[in-house]
């Protein structure tokens, strides 16, 4: 699997702030450029701070996807000050496009209006798609449905020979065209995708880590926590105070980049 890293962008005509766990204060970037990724924790969130909604549209156009190839493993956020109204609406709208995660306004309580929205994603299978193009993972179209397959079905099924099967595509085949192209083997998106979904809902702080695991087809919380683990080389709770799963899949590529 390979993947470009960042690119320096020099300086940044909106402000730019960085929120990481336990989610309380904004800290302002110094300079974004080259480099800048090294300083970011995991479970960071990029924030770009929004002047006017329609007036700053052209500069968010276009720096919110070098934000986003330069921290790869954030989510992006627009923080649009006091202002709402329509205006703001539209904004969301539009930013939703450049895969901005949120439009946050001040007095909002930062965590718990983050929270929800961060932790129910609308097509999580298709912004990770997209977000891999970002990562600079350029699949071909056939191996990009197989993946989104993949991600879409993976908590449905016991295990990937049983996704590829009720979607009739051949085990034997799917293996190779991964294989030829580069890319992790079928039941390594299988994995991904399963814990990913299970990542987000322990986020979510919503409900118990038995419930969660029960609910997905694990034994029992050890079963769950294994999988993290293999998959992330983490533990559920390093992740249950943290916001946002591209620091995960950053995580993951990293990993099986070094496999």
């Amino acid at each position: 699997m390979n993947s470009t890293g960042p690119q320096n962008e020099g300086s940044l005509p909106l402000k730019a702030f960085r929120l990481t766990p336990p989610y309380k204060r904004l800290h302002s970037f110094s300079e974004i450029g080259q480099g800048a990724h090294l300083n970011v924790r995991t479970g960071t969130l990029v924030f770009l701070r929004v002047t006017s909604p329609t007036r700053d549209w052209t500069m968010i156009k276009h720096w919110v996807p070098r934000i986003r190839h330069l921290f790869p493993n954030t989510a992006t956020i627009l923080h649009v000050g006091s202002e709402t109204g329509p205006a703001v609406r539209h904004l969301t709208g539009r930013a939703t496009k450049l895969h901005v995660r949120a439009v946050l306004a001040d007095g909002e309580p930062i965590y718990d209006t983050l929270r929800p929205i961060l932790t129910e994603p609308v097509d999580l299978a298709g912004d990770v798609i997209e977000w891999l193009s970002v990562k600079g993972l350029q699949l071909p179209p056939r191996l990009r449905y197989l993946i989104t397959q993949i991600l879409c079905h993976a908590t449905d099924e016991p295990n990937v020979s049983s996704l590829l099967r009720s979607i009739h595509e051949p085990e034997t085949g799917t293996r190779r065209l991964f294989h030829l192209k580069g890319v992790p083997p079928p039941h390594c998106w299988f994995q991904v995708a399963r814990a990913l979904q299970a990542a987000i809902v322990i986020q979510s702080g919503s409900r118990r880590l038995l419930d969660i695991s029960l609910s997905l087809g694990y034994h029992d919380h050890s079963a769950l926590n294994q999988r993290i683990s293999r998959t992330f080389r983490l533990k559920c709770g390093d992740i249950r105070n943290t916001l946002g799963w591209e620091w995960l899949m950053d995580r993951w590529v990293g990993l099986e980049m070094r496999r």
